[in-house]
């Protein structure tokens, strides 16, 4: 009696997909190499070792920098003839965000918050609401007033000295994939941290803490003046 015995082959990832993948796995060299600050050389060297262990054995150099050169040219013909119609961009400083752990007296505690807010002209809060958590996001001077309103409530963070960058754009930028990725990108390829992200309709707000206002404005402002 003969037993045969077939060897099934898996199929192997190629050196294109794996540093595809690698490549993805690291926003920062993603977005550098997209943007044509990094010698692919020297990008595949960094990246061989890896590769070569992920894949479970050798490959070249070359093979590597065409698979880059691929994956940025791929990039950019995704991204051709990408139009931005931002409307503004604008600052506000003197913000501050307290997180409570969500509780039966959401509803309420928000309500009081908002009738704060109301009593001065010009002041207004933003609410982010999570499963188990409650953000507000308001402004400084009501500090005091907004913790008073919270006593008793289980607080998971308080900061205060943040500022916010509102960014107005057009409603067809509500369908176009990417818009805030890219924003957020650009701000974290600078090293600036944003501390919360809330967004309506066709409006951006990224907040921010005050000593990294200035320079995140600016850069945004030359994001969308180079994608123009």
């Amino acid at each position: 009696m003969f037993i045969y015995k077939h060897r099934v082959n898996m199929p192997m990832a190629s050196v294109a997909s794996t540093t595809e993948r690698l490549v993805k796995e690291k926003p920062s060299l993603e977005y550098a190499l997209k943007i044509g600050v990094v010698s692919y050389v020297r990008l595949a060297r960094f990246l061989k070792d890896e590769i070569e262990h992920e894949m479970g054995s050798e490959c070249s150099l070359a093979s590597i920098v065409m698979a880059l050169t691929r994956m940025e040219s791929g990039a950019h013909a995704a991204t051709k003839g990408q139009k931005y119609n931002i409307k503004n961009i604008s600052t506000r400083s003197g913000m501050a965000d307290i997180t409570i752990a969500r509780s039966m007296r959401v509803k309420e505690l928000v309500g009081k918050v908002q009738d704060v807010m109301e009593a001065e002209r010009g002041e207004s809060a933003n609410f982010v609401h999570g499963n188990n958590e409650l953000t507000m996001i308001f402004s400084s001077s009501k500090f005091k007033e907004v913790k008073a309103i919270l006593r008793g409530e289980k607080i998971r963070e308080e900061v205060d000295g943040l500022s916010q960058l509102s960014i107005s754009f057009d409603e067809k930028m509500a369908d176009t994939p990417g818009l805030i990725a890219l924003i957020l990108k650009e701000l974290a390829w600078r090293g600036i941290n944003v501390v919360e992200v809330v967004s309506t309709y066709t409006e951006l707000g990224i907040i921010l803490h005050e000593e990294d206002i200035v320079d995140a404005y600016k850069a945004v402002r030359e994001l969308f003046k180079e994608k123009k």
